[in-house]
């Protein structure tokens, strides 16, 4: 359900029909007592049947209360990150100092940033800096040497070489 449903603490009391599930509840224990072969199989196909049940329950009354957005836990975690890259494009940033901003793991950090953005974090800091370069190659006269710079790649050779793979031309070819 990626986040977007909740249930109350005590489902019974919103709705009676749930006290039967409380069921599968005490069998999960049961199971966790007694720690019998392949017990954890067990005790996750019970959880599983609980909340497809809540799910089933609830579900509705939430939907109508609701809109359609989808539910992305770490979205604010993550704005100021990609306000940071979209609006300082020189600025060198890492996947670590990045996923440190954001108190995450580098490999959870990845994970996350692509399921929000769709990119890689490097993808989305390339695309992010190829469309100012974009933009200043149409609107200043300066050279493709000082955008590179402006846009925080040192190399012009390795910007001409970005900015054909992401925009399908070279900097050059756009000036024109």
């Amino acid at each position: 359900m990626e986040g977007r449903l909740r249930f109350p603490v005590k489902p019974s009391e919103q709705e009676e029909s749930c006290l039967r599930y409380y069921s599968l509840l005490d069998e999960a224990i049961a199971e966790l007592a007694a720690k019998l072969p392949a017990y954890q199989l067990v005790v996750k196909s019970k959880l599983y049947a609980l909340f497809t049940l809540l799910s089933r329950t609830f579900m509705e009354q939430q939907a109508t209360c609701k809109p359609a957005e989808p539910y992305f836990v770490n979205r604010d975690r993550f704005k100021t990150l990609i306000q940071r890259v979209e609006s300082n494009f020189c600025d060198k940033i890492t996947v670590e100092q990045a996923a440190k901003q954001v108190s995450l793991n580098p490999f959870h950090f990845c994970k996350l940033f692509k399921k929000l953005t769709g990119r890689t974090f490097v993808e989305y800091v390339n695309v992010c800096r190829m469309n100012e370069a974009e933009r200043l190659l149409r609107e200043s006269n300066d050279t493709v040497t000082e955008i590179a710079a402006l846009v925080g790649c040192d190399n012009p050779n390795y910007f001409t070489r970005l900015y054909k793979q992401y925009k399908g031309m070279t900097p050059s070819q756009a000036r024109k």
